[in-house]
């Protein structure tokens, strides 16, 4: 078997990208790949956060992210983009080539 192209899929559930270089990767796999989700908070007893897929959603596989200076630029048909900034410690890992 050959691999021809990898994807990677920074939101989970959310559309993927294809790598086009050389990609960095620890434990967990792949940096780049589904590193984060999205969770519905739900506050009050007995009420527990849930993250959010697309059998739930399945629009959210029209959410095209990409990392972009320090952060995700999340990007749909008709809607406007939106930057998250990613903040917290820096993963560490091994190179990829």
């Amino acid at each position: 078997a050959v691999v021809t192209k990898l994807f990677v899929y920074p939101i989970k559930g959310c559309a993927g990208q294809e790598l086009k270089s050389s990609s960095e990767f620890d434990k967990n796999g792949f940096l780049q790949d589904r590193r984060y989700m999205f969770v519905r908070c739900v506050e009050g007893e007995g009420d527990a956060d849930s993250f959010q897929h697309q059998r739930i959603h399945p629009r959210m596989g029209l959410i095209r992210p990409s990392y972009v200076n320090g952060g995700l630029m999340l990007r749909a048909e008709g809607m406007p983009d939106t930057f998250v900034p990613l903040v917290g410690p820096k993963d560490a890992g091994a190179k990829l080539r």
